[in-house]
């Protein structure tokens, strides 16, 4: 009996996933500050706010977030009314399903500060719409 309710369980979850269709998303960037590496030191710095094109995959547990030649994968995110992405080198993204309102961020260059080149960490507040 308690292998009949683990797959009933499973087979639940997985249709719950699969109900959440695939998403586009245009997003445009509000307002941008972090940090840019020059001169062999962090600087506070704002950024111009950048355009970005958000996809998310049928189930929505993957995403991919495109922007100024860079594209962004993402695995494993979580979703209710707030969809949250991270990866393992620190890219960030959250955003309410709702509203569209969320953030971008990069933090993985304040680790790894480069010897003489030029790098940056931000955050971005963005405004998204469904496509």
């Amino acid at each position: 009996m308690r292998i009949l309710w683990t797959c009933v369980l499973i087979l639940i979850s997985t249709l719950s996933a699969a109900a959440v269709p695939r998403q586009v998303w245009s997003c445009e960037g509000i307002n941008s500050t972090g940090f840019k590496w020059e001169d062999d030191n962090w600087e506070t710095f704002n950024f111009f706010p950048t355009n970005y094109l958000l996809t998310i995959g049928e189930g929505g547990t993957a995403a991919t977030l495109i922007f100024d030649g860079h594209q962004w994968s993402f695995r494993d995110c979580v979703h209710s009314n707030v969809f949250l992405c991270t990866s393992r080198v620190g890219n960030t993204l959250i955003m309410n399903l709702a509203s569209g309102q969320g953030a971008v961020s990069s933090i993985v260059a304040i680790a790894l500060p480069p010897d003489g080149d030029i790098a940056s960490s931000f955050i971005e507040r963005i405004q998204c719409t469904k496509v």
